[in-house]
């Protein structure tokens, strides 16, 4: 191309030459065999130092023009011959400003995209001013919004920008990044690899518009093929650097022959398995392992298989160097070229010695197996009608469902209870046997079995009979597992109804002990508020004689009335306290909430103590002398100590006529609180002590109820987990209650 323009302007120089000499020749020179002369020699000569004026000097200039450009690529492809001995980046960034300065640009950038394509990733760039680095704005763009140029990159072709008004009317993205950057001209040519759109190359100028020409191109094509081969080398370098590793590191020996056999390359499995150095096996045919233990054919099949380009797996005895044999799993595969030719053969081996002898020691020991396990089938079959038996004749309900609750199988005892036929039950849903009101609990505790939270769960539940009965069942649920898999859900129902029933009549029992509890309780109450009011109800009499005789005496005036009034009122109120007092005592505890033990003891003492006092009782408190604070039924509690001092109190009125004395102490161990209640009454019957907290059990015969500490002893030990005991000392009787901490 260039040689073709060079010419076609010196003939053109030459053309116009003759032309203007023979026109001003033709006017002085008139004499025709004097125009032949000059047409034949004086022209040509008189030409000659123009020719060379105009012509060779743009010759010199392209031709240097030329060496320049052709040195610049040489220089290039020099610089990345060899990925591994360069620092990839500080080369890149020497490439494009050689580049930028040849070609006298502003700016050379080579760019490269994230791995989904939506930003750029990497920016190497020259500038020629630092004005003209824009590498974080670069950086910071989504491409996604520059559809055009996108898609001029992802069809391969180059974006060729001399102004931004040769930008097309829909690239508006792109003409407001040009705005922005105030990039007057780009020239832009994608990296592509593969199908690939990489990156791209391009080259900007900000100072000026500039024509992009064909030389432009080509150099910016060039560069980007270099750069492209670059990543590629460095990437296939990095993964052959991976491949080598992992052959080297590899637990399996790997051997690697020519297509005729001979060793090129062997890891250091090989080394460990054979006994023999790399050195020693390079150059040598893989014959060298070879053992007498293994037929000719053997190894005429392998060779056909793998000459044939099939791949061979079997398992072969080879020789270690030192003679010791082993056996080899061996899998062996030929290398294929591009022209369909084998080029080398990849061979792996794992050595199964010990797996071999193992299987070796299994088939000698299997003959006198064979005689055990016969046995041992026979005592299974055994074992099998035995469980059999069972099943069929177990009273325990047995079933066997799947996943979904659908029943696969049950019992006959599981039928009796309901009383279905065995087979009317197979399809049926554990949701049709079960009581509507236990639904949704026993689809929670399943729902944790299917979800592996649980293997197990175990409760009571109603059961509804085919004749409509409720039939009230203990039911325990596993699972059966094949490893981490559930195949069947086996459920084991124990018929509970009668004790349910029995249960039920317990708890009626206990609620009407505890009601006549209550109600004596109650009695003692009404007694006590009668002792709690007698003093105040005495002093409301004083102060209303006082009243008459002051009306009597003109001593009544509107001070002493006052006075007076403000008496009657604390007496009324201290009256009004006790109600309240005495009502809160009788609420039953809601749930159980943290309180002090000392201080429910002393609101106890608080409402007795108008009683106490009456009938001439000393009570002597040994406080504690930590907290004794305890997590409990509070009112309950106080109801068992009330119990426990108003027995003491009926046993001190009934025996003793002087030196009357409950001791009350609170101490504490490492796990409990202990409350002891000790009286000098001279103690329990020994006829009763045994039999002393079971219901209608009384010391006070006809006006004794027996109820009070049978309900005492299910409040501390059923309700509060703590323990409630008595026993007789010298004195009298000692109630010890334990609570734990």
């Amino acid at each position: 191309m260039k040689f073709f323009y060079l010419m076609f302007k010196l003939l053109t120089i030459i053309g116009m030459t003759e032309i203007v000499m023979m026109v001003a020749l033709n006017y002085t020179v008139s004499s025709p065999m004097a125009r032949d002369l000059i047409d034949s020699f004086f022209l040509p000569v008189a030409a000659a130092p123009m020719i060379y004026w105009f012509v060779i000097r743009d010759i010199q200039r392209e031709f240097s023009n030329f060496i320049a450009f052709e040195s610049l690529i040489l220089s290039l492809s020099n610089r990345f011959i060899d990925p591994k001995n360069i620092r990839v980046e500080q080369e890149i960034e020497t490439a494009l400003r050689q580049i930028g300065e040849f070609l006298k640009i502003d700016s050379v950038s080579f760019m490269l995209f994230s791995p989904n394509g939506f930003r750029i990733q990497e920016v190497h760039q020259w500038s020629s001013h630092p004005i003209f680095s824009n590498k974080l704005a670069f950086l910071e763009m989504d491409l996604r919004s520059f559809d055009w140029f996108m898609g001029e990159l992802d069809a391969n072709r180059p974006v060729m920008i001399d102004t931004t008004h040769s930008l097309p009317e829909h690239a508006k993205n792109e003409q407001a990044v040009m705005a922005k950057l105030n990039m007057k001209s780009l020239l832009v040519l994608p990296v592509h690899t593969r199908g690939t759109t990489l990156g791209f190359l391009s080259f900007g100028s900000y100072s000026r518009p500039v024509t992009w020409s064909l030389r432009d191109k080509t150099l910016l094509g060039v560069a980007g093929e270099m750069f492209t081969n670059l990543l590629i080398r460095q990437r296939e370098n990095a993964d052959l650097r991976k491949l080598s590793t992992a052959l080297e590191h590899a637990a399996d020996n790997i051997i690697i022959t020519d297509v005729n056999g001979i060793i090129e390359y062997v890891n250091r499995a090989f080394e460990t398995y054979t006994g023999y150095t790399r050195e020693e096996a390079l150059g040598k045919r893989p014959n060298i392992i070879k053992s007498d233990r293994m037929p000719i054919s053997y190894y005429e099949e392998l060779w056909q298989t793998i000459t044939a380009g099939r791949s061979f797996n079997g398992t072969v005895i080879n020789r270690r160097k030192n003679g010791e044999l082993y056996y080899e799993e061996k899998s062996i595969t030929p290398l294929i070229n591009a022209n369909g030719v084998i080029t080398h053969f990849v061979s792996t081996g794992k050595n199964v010695t010990k797996q071999k002898e193992l299987e070796n020691e299994l088939l000698s020991l299997n003959a006198n197996l064979q005689h055990q396990v016969e046995e041992e089938i026979a005592k299974r079959h055994q074992s099998f009608r035995l469980l059999e038996n069972i099943y069929k004749g177990s009273i325990i309900g047995i079933v066997l469902a799947d996943t979904s609750g659908t029943i696969l199988e049950a019992n006959p005892g599981f039928a009796r209870m309901l009383g279905y036929d065995p087979e009317e039950l197979v399809g049926m849903s554990f949701g049709e046997l079960t009581h509507p009101d236990d639904l949704n609990r026993n689809a929670e505790l399943f729902a944790q079995v299917l979800s592996g939270e649980t293997d197990h769960y175990s409760m009571q539940k109603r059961y509804i009979a085919k004749d409509g009965r409720i039939v009230w069942g203990k039911l325990i649920v596993r699972t059966i597992k094949n490893g981490s898999d559930i195949d069947y859900i086996l459920a084991m129902v124990e018929d509970i109804t009668e004790i349910v029933a029995m249960e039920e009549t317990n708890r009626v029992r206990e609620e009407l002990m505890t009601h006549q509890s209550k109600m004596a309780a109650m009695g003692e109450m009404i007694g006590a508020i009668a002792h709690q009011w007698r003093q105040p109800l005495n002093a409301l009499n004083l102060i209303l004689q006082d009243l008459e005789d002051a009306q009597a005496y003109n001593e009544l005036d509107a001070a002493y009335l006052g006075r007076s009034v403000g008496k009657s009122k604390e007496q009324i109120t201290f009256m009004s306290k006790t109600i309240d007092d005495f009502r809160n005592f009788f609420k039953p505890s809601k749930e159980k909430v943290a309180f002090c033990i000392e201080e429910k003891i002393d609101e106890v003492f608080g409402i007795i103590e108008s009683q106490i006092r009456h009938n001439d009782i000393t009570i002597r408190f040994d406080r504690p002398k930590e907290s004794t604070e305890v997590f409990g039924l509070a009112n309950e509690f106080k109801q068992v100590v009330l119990n426990i001092v108003n027995n003491a109190k009926d046993a001190l009125i009934a025996s003793r006529e002087e030196a009357r004395r409950i001791d009350v102490s609170v101490s504490c161990d490492a796990t409990n609180f202990i409350v002891v209640i000790h009286d000098n009454a001279g103690g329990i019957p020994e006829g009763i002590m045994e039999t002393l907290f079971e219901p209608y059990v009384t010391t006070k015969g006809e006006s004794g109820t027996g109820v009070g500490l049978h309900i005492a002893k299910i409040i501390i030990e059923e309700h509060m987990e703590g323990r409630l005991t008595a026993h007789n000392d010298d004195e009298g009787a000692t109630f010890t209650i334990t609570l734990p901490r």
